[in-house]
Order: structure tokens, then sequence, then C-alpha cells
């Protein structure tokens, strides 16, 4: 999956990102059970910094839309 973010953008860099795999998901680009890049691994590609990727990450699962394999019960 190829993550596009603008820095000069209207929305933060870990909402471009949230928005971007949430779009993913509904355009079924990305499937259930199908592992994301881990956020350090991401952010080797991108050149944005972990915390980001990190912060992008926790968006997504507590909005229920992604589940860590550390977290999921």
């Amino acid at each position: 999956m190829q993550i596009q973010v603008h820095s000069a953008g209207e929305l933060p860099v870990y909402l471009q990102i949230v928005h971007q795999i949430q779009q993913a998901i509904a355009a079924d680009q990305l499937r259930p059970g199908e592992q994301l890049d881990s956020y350090l691994d991401l952010a080797r590609q991108t050149g944005i910094e972990p915390s980001t990727i990190q912060q992008a990450y926790d968006e997504l699962e507590c909005l229920g839309v992604i589940e860590t394999p550390w977290r999921i019960r």
C-alpha cells in the first residue's frame, strides 16, 4: 500500500494516513486479516516519523478499524 502525505495539507499527517487506510479498506484494497506494514517499516518507506505512523495506527485501533497483535484479546 502506498501512503502519500502532504506536510502542508489541511489535515495533520497522522489523519491523512488514517483516511488513506480507511479508503483502502472501503475500496477492498485491504481485506480483513491482511497485515499492514509495521510502523517502523512504513516510516522507512515514506520518510514519515515512526511516532506519526504509530499515532495513526493507534487512532485506527481506537476507531475499531484495525487490531494490533499486542492488543488482540
